[in-house]
């Protein structure tokens, strides 16, 4: 004979989906700002590089960006 059903308590439910929701909205929150704090190291670590290579290059930071400048207005004319 199949058991009868347990009567639902609503309120027990909703209050436990609500703090589910509340864990899930930390959980984004913490990840979004991880997703921010490695973008800024990946930034940062392009930045380094690029200056690395500049440096090494002989050329200052304003001559490369006059380079790149040039580069690029070059190709918008073609």
């Amino acid at each position: 004979m199949p058991r009868p059903k347990k009567p639902v308590d609503y309120a027990a439910e909703l209050q436990k989906v609500e703090m589910q929701i509340l864990r899930c909205d930390k959980t984004k929150a913490e990840l979004m700002e991880k997703k921010g704090e490695l973008q800024t190291a990946q930034k940062r670590q392009e930045i380094d590089k690029l200056y690395q290579v500049v440096q090494s290059s002989g050329m200052s930071v304003d001559q490369a960006v006059d380079l790149l400048q040039h580069a690029e207005s070059a190709a918008d004319i073609q």
